[in-house]
């Protein structure tokens, strides 16, 4: 602990400021977009709908290692935030909303990408999810699996469809309600806005292709002989 903070959370903002401060200069260069990173938009059903599918598989291999393994389900590494000092919740609140958004960033945006223009997507995101596990060193060896079998499928879901925002919102929700069920003792908060978010996007998805198949069908064009 440094002046109140624990380190692992101050090193967890510094990394995220300091990878993010070293994308400003190819910013500014022109050199690259957002949507160079993959925050672009995505097809709002099929996200909605690959994205339960991630979480339904992720559960599934997670179900079955620890059952393998004989143990018990993972600790939630934000336990005991509310004996902390108040500083030291607000950081940590901070990296929850934070860590997730430059996670996505720089294991599928750009290492992912980096990877794709040598391998095919499975091996490319095998090497990306075990990379990803790898990292997460507040978790024992044995949830490594569970988290490099994770980041395998948030590439797959950000290869399918084209955008790193179904990755980061999923990453986001289970950071944040790890945070709001240790300080609080439930995730209703969390819980709540993703339904609604849920709801919100299905019936976007919905009034959109209504509109297509209401819009008039241009008149055929024959070419002039």
């Amino acid at each position: 602990m440094l002046f109140g903070v624990h380190l692992s959370t101050a090193g967890a903002l510094w990394f995220d400021g300091a990878w993010l401060a070293s994308l400003i200069p190819l910013r500014r260069a022109g050199l690259l977009r957002a949507g160079d990173l993959g925050l672009r938009k995505a097809p709002a059903a099929r996200a909605v709908g690959l994205a339960l599918l991630l979480v339904a598989a992720s559960v599934l291999f997670d179900g079955l290692w620890r059952a393998a393994l004989a143990r018990g389900p993972t600790s939630n590494p934000f336990s005991g935030i509310a004996d902390r000092s108040t500083a030291l919740i607000v950081l940590t609140g901070v990296a929850a909303v934070v860590s997730p958004v430059v996670e996505e960033v720089f294991f599928r945006g750009l290492l992912y990408r980096c990877f794709r223009n040598r391998l095919s997507v499975l091996p490319g995101s095998m090497a990306i999810g075990v990379m990803f596990g790898l990292i997460h060193t507040q978790y024992a060896a044995a949830v490594l699996p569970e988290l490099a079998v994770y980041g395998l499928l948030l590439c797959l879901l950000y290869e399918h469809t084209g955008s790193l925002w179904p990755g980061i919102v999923l990453n986001l929700c289970l950071d944040a309600s790890g945070f709001e069920q240790a300080l609080t003792g439930s995730s209703a908060i969390v819980f709540s806005s993703v339904v609604l978010l849920l709801l919100v996007l299905v019936a976007r998805s919905l009034r959109w292709t209504k509109r297509e198949k209401l819009a008039p069908t241009p008149p055929s064009v024959w070419p002039r002989g």
